[in-house]
């Protein structure tokens, strides 16, 4: 309106200095303009008022006689009459135009809103993630001053999963668990300002809410039908982020079925097996009816000895397993020679590994930055492997040398090897490879490589196993060499080995 009155006051200020030279109805033309004006700032409101103030300004300085409101012909009354009438359909028409022009750019700014949020993934990654990349939209598409989503539990407990630009306090939250919205946005009953609409879940037994702060108190008809797709968005990525929830339970509930199964199978050969034959022998021993000889009595100790060894061995292997599992692996890293411990691991290991030669090359390394017991036990597990796997009276190799600053150990046998197919599992929980088919299921409880990589990560090192030139398979690892505590081993160097399955 102010735009109006304004143009009005111009046209005049221009107009009376020309009126001697100007016909009255181009005053009346021009004085049509800053109605022209006012509707397309301010609407149609402002036509009647430019109208009207237009109808005065052009009695009053345009209509003989001059600044008075008496009109001294009847042709002037026409004109004035005219004036009104194309003022009124000339800001009607305006307005119409500018009304369509902005329902327009509305409708394409939500069509670019629904694009926009359509093109928004639902579900790919972590709930909350995922929910709060649409929260965010929300609030940045809609000019909302805050947005969140509320789940609901199977107990019917309410739990806020995402939020933005607000804080949905335990008083909204009671209100909503009273109050649950039906249908389409409705204002929170005993908080005020704060509008909810329910998400249209179908997966699981919870339901969800969408909550919304709007910038203003009322919300438009645009809004709310923009804020419905919303909802409808949110429960989609609800939906998908439970499905996925639901397939990685099951997947890793399958996991843990195939481990106990073959913790099982496991178990039921390593401790039955070690057990009968301890049983066997102290029966015998005890048995006062039974004669034996020295000779007879030192074999049946000796069994009891090596059957008590691997007992042990698989009651460690277990808890080691179960720690590296768990992530509570310890390592207490100290400046170890490399070729002290191979000699303790070979004279521990002399009855596995017996009457296969084992041949050592670990001449001239630096000291390993490691956890003695640990990297003993990788060793420990590698030569048990090979010496199960060689046969016997044939080699095994134990060689060393600095790469970088890291130490590469390589433990080689000239057994069957391991397929190429095969060599990215070979590192897994209670997995035995096609080769074990027909040997003696107490030789291996598949866990003693999976143990290797688990300590020689927990290192900050890398495992993985190569064919052994001639036949056979060979297991590589690299250890940290020992550096200036300022200076950091960094990562071991890149493995480029073609089929290693690292």
């Amino acid at each position: 309106m102010a735009v109006t009155i304004l143009g009005i006051c111009t046209a005049v200020a221009i107009l009376v200095p020309l009126r001697s030279g100007i016909d009255v109805d181009t005053a009346a033309l021009v004085l049509v303009v800053p109605v022209v004006l006012g509707v397309t700032v301010g609407g149609f409101p402002a036509a009647p008022v430019g109208v009207v103030a237009g109808f005065l300004a052009y009695d009053f300085f345009f209509i003989p006689p001059y600044y008075t409101f008496r009109v001294g012909a009847t042709h002037h009354w026409v004109g004035l009459f005219v004036y009104a009438v194309v003022g009124l359909a000339v800001g009607g028409l305006v307005a119409q135009l500018q009304r369509a022009r902005n329902d327009s750019e509305a409708r394409e700014a939500e069509g670019r809103m629904l694009a926009e949020l359509a093109s928004t993934p639902a579900g790919e990654d972590a709930m909350e993630e995922s929910l709060g990349r649409l929260v965010h939209l929300a609030r940045r598409l809609l000019g909302l001053t805050g947005a969140a989503v509320v789940l609901a539990g199977d107990d019917s407990s309410l739990q806020v999963v995402a939020q933005e630009g607000i804080t949905v306090s335990d008083l909204t939250l009671r209100h909503l668990a009273a109050h649950r919205p039906k249908g389409g946005f409705e204002e929170v009953a005993g908080s005020p300002g704060v509008w909810a609409a329910p998400l249209p879940v179908s997966v699981g037994t919870g339901g969800a809410v969408l909550v919304a702060h709007p910038a203003s108190t009322s919300s438009g008809e645009p809004e709310a039908r923009l804020l419905t797709v919303f909802a409808h968005q949110a429960g989609v990525a609800v939906d998908r982020a439970r499905l996925a929830a639901e397939s990685r339970r099951r997947r890793t509930l399958e996991e843990v079925d195939r481990l106990r199964s073959a913790l099982v199978g496991s178990v039921s050969h390593d401790l039955r097996t070690p057990l009968a034959s301890i049983k066997a022998s102290v029966s015998d021993l005890a048995d006062t009816a039974v004669e034996l000889s020295d000779a007879d009595r030192g074999m049946l100790l000796r069994t009891i000895e090596e059957e008590t060894d691997r007992l042990s061995r698989f009651v460690t292997n277990l808890l080691d397993m179960s720690r590296i599992e768990a992530g509570a692996l310890e390592v207490r890293p100290q400046a170890t020679p490399l070729n002290e411990l191979v000699d303790e691991v070979l004279h521990r290991s002399e009855s596995v590994l017996q009457p296969r030669p084992v041949e050592v090359d670990i001449a001239d390394l630096p000291l390993v930055d490691v956890d003695y017991f640990l990297v003993g036990q990788v060793l420990a597990n590698l030569l048990e492997n090979a010496g199960r796997y060689t046969p016997p009276g044939t080699l095994i190799r134990v060689t060393a040398a600095p790469i970088g600053r890291w130490v590469e150990v390589r433990v080689s046998d000239t057994g069957p090897g391991i397929p190429s197919a095969e060599r990215g599992r070979i590192f897994d929980a209670f997995y035995r490879p096609s080769g074990d088919t027909g040997r003696d299921p107490s030789q291996g409880t598949g866990m003693g490589l999976a143990i290797c990589a688990g300590v020689v990560a927990a290192h900050g090192g890398h495992i993985w196993t190569e064919p052994t030139p001639g036949g056979g398979a060979t297991f590589v690892f690299r250890l940290p060499a020992v550096v200036a505590r300022s200076e950091p081993p960094g990562p071991p160097p890149s493995v480029t080995t073609a089929g290693t399955g690292a």
